[in-house]
């Protein structure tokens, strides 16, 4: 199965870049295989959970649960402070055992100490935080818990990555599907039918994995704090937790305001739509950049990078976005007939989809520059959430969830637009400080 995956991503390589490929693209594509398998396995899983949770529990139910997921991915930033990406990051570029050793635990500590800040700080003002996201007080609360397991489960298989572990990480993410899916299972076996059910089943997934994953590490965790590597990661992961505290809030702030302009259960069938279009494009994107960023961080000279990006745009917008209106129309069949079918609400998901993709790649090569990409990315994350929260304030209560959309399409236009205009500043910064070093 693997090799079969392997040669035909090369194939695809090779006819659209009109090369060879190299042996360091041969790693990377062997590296590939492996987590499409183990994602492939989850997304399917996942898939079946998110279906049989939008039947079975109908919109307003469900919509209920994608308020708790939305805002815990809100949440859970401020606990990681951005040091997960910081650890792919820096374990990736060190060979040396001590020395990941040393980055390893330095990093979780900081991460234990400001989720516990955090779960402090959130459960403290749950009252005010729940009025000012206009929801329920149970659904905040929810929303902290499902963030602190969450933000452990990420900070797990994010180690797993910095250490270029892909064959365990993609079991790890295999295991983590099945699991939430037999739960779930569980919980309907013994008729209990709420919103929680896919909550619970979700966050003892996550535990799980982090726990055996832990355990698997155990050997590079110990209570060496080195401070300036506690100084330097802070200073890279607070670019990054600003820069994705600003795109994570971006389809969830359109959800939010859904909730509060409309209803929940448009909250469901909007998260439909976004969980059939856009959440197909989140998880391919997932499954290429958990090999693509540690890579990348890996190459002093990244240029060629971006020429391959550009060649590969036309096929991404001029095939991706009809395969994409094709899948939307069959995922939202399977939800059932309390989802209806818009066409244009589809065509429209489908282009933003696309949108995101692109983002998401230019941002995560600023990211593997290191502090200066990472305040570049963090600008232009800021000004995109910007554009999205005016549009989103002004559209939403007019046009509905096209108002949702096209706000969110809009932003990410922007930020595509920002991050190329930005390219030649970094391309530039990084050739001086290679010259630096080289005298």
């Amino acid at each position: 199965m693997r090799n079969l995956i392997t040669k035909f991503i090369i194939n695809i390589y090779e006819r659209i870049f009109q090369e060879k490929i190299t042996p360091n693209a041969q790693l990377f594509i062997k590296n590939l295989s492996y987590i499409t398998i183990g994602y492939g396995v989850a997304a399917f899983s996942i898939f079946a959970f998110q279906i049989l949770g939008g039947r079975i529990l109908g919109p307003i139910e469900y919509g209920k649960y994608v308020l708790v997921d939305s805002l815990a991915l809100f949440l859970y930033l401020f606990m990681l402070l951005g040091t997960n990406t910081a650890i792919v990051k820096y374990v990736s570029e060190e060979s040396d055992y001590k020395k990941q050793r040393k980055i390893i635990s330095t990093v979780y500590l900081i991460f234990i100490s400001a989720s516990l800040l955090s779960v402090i700080f959130f459960s403290f003002l749950s009252s005010q935080f729940s009025k000012l996201f206009s929801v329920d007080l149970i659904i905040f609360r929810l929303s902290i818990i499902f963030a602190l397991i969450y933000s452990f489960y990420i900070m797990a298989i994010d180690t797993l990555r910095g250490l270029h572990e892909m064959k365990r990480l993609s079991i790890f993410r295999a295991c983590y599907g099945v699991l939430a899916l037999l739960i779930f299972g569980f919980f309907l076996v013994n008729q209990y039918i709420s919103f929680k059910s896919l909550v619970f089943s979700i966050c003892c997934a996550y535990l799980i994995i982090f726990i055996f994953i832990v355990l698997m590490l155990r050997k590079y965790f110990s209570f060496q704090f080195d401070k300036l590597l506690a100084i330097k990661f802070l200073k890279y992961g607070f670019f990054v937790a600003i820069g994705s505290l600003c795109f994570a809030f971006l389809p969830s702030f359109s959800k939010i305001l859904v909730n509060k302009y409309l209803s929940t259960a448009n909250v469901g069938i909007y998260n439909a739509y976004y969980f059939s279009s856009i959440g197909v494009i989140i998880f391919l994107s997932a499954v290429f950049i958990t090999v693509f960023f540690p890579a990348i961080s890996r190459r002093k000279h990244k240029k060629p990078i971006f020429k391959k990006i550009r060649q590969l745009l036309p096929y991404l917008f001029l095939l991706g976005i009809p395969i994409l209106f094709a899948i939307e129309i069959i995922i939202l069949r399977l939800y059932g007939p309390e989802y209806p079918l818009n066409y244009l609400l589809i065509f429209l998901f489908a282009i933003v989809g696309i949108l995101i993709g692109v983002y998401g790649l230019y941002n995560w090569i600023f990211c593997s520059y290191g502090i200066s990409g990472v305040k570049i990315s963090t600008m232009v994350a800021i000004l995109t959430a910007s554009i999205n929260i005016l549009f989103s304030l002004y559209l939403i209560p007019y046009i509905a969830l096209y108002g949702a959309i096209i706000s969110l399409g809009i932003a990410y236009f922007s930020g595509i637009v920002g991050l190329l205009f930005f390219k030649n500043r970094i391309l530039h910064i990084s050739k001086a400080k290679q010259n630096i070093n080289y005298e």
